[in-house]
């Protein structure tokens, strides 16, 4: 995640990306990455951990719409 974001930010600075693009790219890394990381979980982890990052997901899920329903109200 913080080799995307660092990547991104150069190209952002050196004129090379666009900004919305690059904001685009970061949240696709963050995303793809929890996911990863709930696959990771749910085959190893205790049936405690896997309700604890089924709950942490479900909340990401409504703060995600939330966010996206202010983005898009506000442009």
């Amino acid at each position: 995640m913080d080799a995307i974001t660092l990547s991104v930010t150069q190209l952002v600075e050196n004129d090379q990306l666009q900004l919305q693009v690059a904001g685009t790219a970061v949240l696709i890394a963050a995303i793809t990455n929890t996911i990863v990381k709930g696959f990771i979980t749910g085959p190893s982890g205790s049936p405690e951990l896997r309700r604890t990052v089924v709950s942490a997901f479900g909340i990401m899920v409504v703060i995600g719409i939330i966010s996206g329903v202010i983005t898009a109200l506000a442009l």
